[in-house]
């Protein structure tokens, strides 16, 4: 009984890293199929870091993108859909993402990256 529970459920890790500034809650997620998931990130770089990216990695494949958020624009979520993955991002110093209706395809490792926001008239040196 508690094998078959084990293999209905999915397992979801959040990558934590806090020592680089930015911080990922909660680090393990386990829920059943058909349920959703959100998870935080939180950075406390300053507030030129202004976009967000939230990673997925599942084992033995590559990394891939699942969307790009940042203050005041429409998350960007490339070829995946709104209505699978949700992001939010109010804040400069955070953000959300929520994975709807998991399935075994969503046992994965997720995390967050924050970037510093260079606009069209800012020099880099």
């Amino acid at each position: 009984m508690i094998a078959a529970l084990l293999i209905l459920a999915c397992c979801l890790f959040s990558g934590h890293a806090d020592n680089n500034g930015v911080l990922q809650m909660p680090e393990r997620l386990w829920h059943s199929p058909g349920n959703s998931v959100e998870m935080n990130c939180s950075h406390n770089k300053d507030i030129n870091h202004r976009q967000m990216y939230w990673f997925k990695q599942v084992p033995g494949e590559e990394i891939t993108l699942l969307v790009f958020t940042t203050v005041g624009s429409e998350p960007d979520y490339g070829k995946f859909s709104k209505d699978k993955y949700e992001a939010v991002k109010d804040v400069v110093e955070s953000g959300s993402l929520t994975v709807k209706n998991l399935d075994a395809g969503d046992n994965a490792l997720y995390f967050c990256a924050v970037k510093k926001h260079c606009g069209a008239n800012t020099l880099q040196h």
